[in-house]
């Protein structure tokens, strides 16, 4: 599971604790903050299934998730529609599908 935009990790942490067989991988652009979320899962004992990377939510991610989600970010993108597929965040367009 990913969260993009996962800022200082606290949906992705609370996903995790509902889905514990699960890891999760939130990726956010401000350094400061995934050190934050890192602090914060390894806090709440879900550190060892929960990593947080710093990286720019607009390109690829490293790898295929099951689950991609994005809490309260697509907001602050440069949105040109509402469908995923024109977003220019290619991840989306891949999950949105044809």
């Amino acid at each position: 599971m990913a969260d993009v935009g996962c800022g200082r990790g606290v949906a992705l942490i609370r996903l995790d604790e509902a889905c514990p067989k699960s890891t999760c991988v939130g990726f956010d652009a401000f350094g400061p903050t995934i050190k934050k979320a890192t602090a914060k899962a390894e806090a709440a004992g879900v550190g060892d299934r929960v990593r947080c990377e710093e990286r720019d939510g607009s390109a690829e991610l490293p790898q295929q998730f099951d689950i991609v989600a994005t809490f309260d970010v697509v907001h602050d993108a440069d949105i040109a529609c509402a469908r995923g597929r024109r977003l220019g965040h290619p991840w989306i367009s891949r999950v949105e599908g044809p």
